[in-house]
């Protein structure tokens, strides 16, 4: 009987807001991640991170971060309560949670840092994709 009861209650969705403070203190996490990476030492060497790669191979994974990056800025900064309306309306009512789209669009940006600060262990990479990150975020932040 219980059961029949709680299946019976509609779910309701995560606050937007909530969401978005998460996707962004996820952000920060993965700095304080790669701090404490950076302090063990175990395995890692600052300037040559976990992988060495040749800085040919590198910087071809560099500016393909940078690139995707970029886009998934410009995505956001064009993403308006229009195109988000027309999506909402096309899409069926399980899939309304597409905000959550926008706020993974620019957390993967910081994902991209993460990487490149463990392939190399240059915090400056780690900096550079983050603060990306924070932008990404800030042009999502929820209207409502």
């Amino acid at each position: 009987m219980e059961n029949q009861i709680n299946n019976q209650l509609p779910v309701k969705p995560p606050n937007e807001k909530l969401l978005w403070a998460s996707f962004l203190g996820a952000i920060f996490i993965y700095s304080v991640v790669a701090v404490m990476i950076a302090q063990t030492g175990e395995g890692f060497e600052e300037g040559k991170g976990f992988i060495e790669l040749e800085s040919e191979m590198f910087s071809v994974l560099f500016y393909a971060f940078l690139f995707l990056a970029i886009i998934q800025l410009i995505v956001l900064f064009r993403w308006n309560s229009k195109t988000e309306h027309k999506l909402m309306e096309s899409l069926s009512e399980n899939k309304r949670n597409l905000f959550m789209i926008k706020y993974a669009l620019a957390d993967a940006i910081a994902v991209y840092g993460l990487t490149l600060f463990l392939i190399n262990g240059n915090f400056n990479h780690l900096i550079l994709f983050s603060g990306l990150a924070i932008i990404g975020m800030l042009l999502s932040y929820p209207k409502k």
